[in-house]
């Protein structure tokens, strides 16, 4: 966040804070795939396809789209060309996730999850923080 700022207050041109701002919903997205991809034992580009999947890989898939835009707080739109699907997709793949939360196993699951792509999230915002003080 801090680079992408100093891009824009530092006169350098929009399209560059664009490009950041596009680095880090993929790092968010994928870090997102990743932590599904382990939980549910699938692999990324499984995952990632833009092709129709396995019901486990779909799943997986779901619950990436999640972290991303609950965790990760990525727009629909950024996790939509991530995940080479469109918004209306994200929507369905949130909601069903959502659905599920009422099943405890589901949930106490999705609670891991959560608690590891925050671990993640934090550790990226302090690492980036020490970046921009170290330029």
């Amino acid at each position: 966040m801090i680079q992408i700022l100093e891009v824009v207050q530092g006169g350098g041109d929009k399209i560059s804070a664009s490009a950041s701002q596009r680095r880090e919903s993929d790092r968010a997205c994928s870090l997102a795939i990743s932590i599904a991809g382990a939980f549910f034992d699938k692999k990324e580009d499984e995952i990632s396809s833009p092709s129709r999947s396995s019901a486990a890989a779909c799943e997986a898939r779901h619950i990436a789209i999640y972290l991303a835009h609950v965790v990760f707080q990525q727009p629909h739109r950024s996790i939509a060309a991530a995940f080479a699907r469109d918004r209306t997709s994200i929507t369905h793949a949130l909601r069903r996730v959502e659905d599920r939360r009422d099943d405890v196993k589901f949930d106490a699951l999705l609670c891991r999850m959560e608690r590891l792509a925050a671990s993640c999230r934090d550790q990226l915002n302090h690492h980036s923080i020490d970046e921009g003080v170290a330029q």
